[in-house]
């Protein structure tokens, strides 16, 4: 069993990306990252965490999830397809990260 951190204990308190460096520090091999605003949901912010980890696995990803899930249960075609494409790119992100998993 693997025990990690979600970088979604530090909402509120540190940006995403100095969450990861700090997870790092205290010796945790293992995170979840939480994508807590659209900017994160693209592909150069998840080049940005990659470049910044050294040893940390990203086990799975987590949105701030009002922003777009919702939307994906939508008869409206205009609403559906703006959440689908924002779900695609969190997912082609969290492929880019590694996580094999979407929470």
């Amino acid at each position: 069993m693997e025990i990690g951190i979600s970088t979604a204990s530090l909402f509120m308190r540190e940006n995403t990306e100095d969450a990861i460096l700090t997870i790092e520090s205290i010796g945790s091999k293992i995170t979840e990252v939480f994508f807590e605003t659209f900017p994160e949901y693209t592909k150069e912010f998840a080049e940005l965490l990659k470049g910044r980890m050294k040893n940390l696995k990203v086990h799975s990803v987590h949105v701030y999830n009002m922003h777009y899930e919702p939307e994906l249960f939508s008869d409206n075609k205009r609403s559906f397809d703006v959440a689908m494409g924002t779900f695609k790119s969190v997912l082609k992100n969290a492929k880019l990260l590694g996580a094999r998993n979407y929470t």
